[in-house]
């Protein structure tokens, strides 16, 4: 049987080592060659844990290669890593998880594919019809609110919007645009003034809100809490108010015996 042999050869800090060669002691576990099977070609694609909780098992993937940009591939989610890929020194607080894809339907391309090829794949985690989208370069945010600038007869408008799914490229519009309306892509280089004054706006609220003072319960010179004329309202007969207590009104001496208790 045909096939194709690939040596393996560990690069380190020290450098590579050496091919293997014959008559070389080999060691227990040591990896020798690797025998690629053309009939099952995967990809391992690193998903940020930001979006891991999307991707299920199952789900259709379509797969370029960058060697082949003119032949797309399509493939399928075979499994996900329960534990993400140890992190680089550079990037110590990186969470990526491998997920692995399995290329279907290769057919007569399967003998241009090689193992280590560079692949981009796009995962359909949700396929909706019907939906209002724009480019994510027209929508800004501000604050919890989101704008975008439509262009109309009397000039640019800016507008709120409220969005929905996206896929990093085009987002959903819920509400605030219309189909066939035109919007203005990277509205901050032309309105880049408006924006920051809208942006200060919103900080000095925010900041307001943050350091609003509240009201603290005043004490007496005893150290008690002052109650309110409406609690000293709600004493009954025979019940008297603390001492040092302000807003005590005169009561009729003979009504405060009758109403005690012996």
């Amino acid at each position: 049987q045909k096939g194709e042999v690939v040596y393996f050869v560990k690069s380190s800090r020290r450098g590579a080592e050496n091919a293997i060669e014959e008559g070389t002691i080999v060691r227990e576990r040591q990896a020798i060659i690797k025998l690629p099977d053309f009939t099952q070609m995967k990809v391992n694609a690193k998903i940020h844990e930001s979006r891991i909780s999307l991707v299920k098992e199952g789900m259709p993937v379509a797969i370029r290669i960058n060697a082949l940009p003119d032949k797309k591939f399509k493939g399928v989610v075979h499994s996900i890593s329960p534990v993400p890929v140890a992190a680089s020194w550079m990037r110590p607080d990186l969470k990526e998880y491998e997920v692995e894809i399995e290329i279907q339907g290769v057919g007569k391309g399967k003998e241009q594919l090689k193992p280590g090829l560079t692949a981009e794949v796009e995962i359909l985690v949700e396929e909706r019809e019907n939906v209002l989208m724009v480019s994510m370069q027209s929508i800004l945010g501000i604050g919890s609110k989101q704008y975008a600038y439509v262009l109309t007869e009397e000039g640019s408008q800016r507008r709120e919007v409220k969005t929905g799914k996206t896929n990093n490229e085009v987002v959903e519009i819920l509400d605030g645009i219309n189909e066939g309306e035109e919007v203005v892509l990277n509205p901050r280089s032309s309105f880049g003034k408006e924006l920051q004054e809208m942006e200060a706006k919103q900080n000095q609220l925010e900041n307001a809100t943050e350091k609003k003072p509240q009201k603290k319960a005043r004490r007496n010179k005893k150290g008690q809490r002052k109650k309110s004329l409406k609690n000293k309202k709600r004493l009954g007969p025979g019940k008297h108010l603390p001492a040092g207590s302000s807003g005590r009104k005169k009561r009729n001496p003979a009504a405060m015996q009758n109403g005690s208790r012996r």
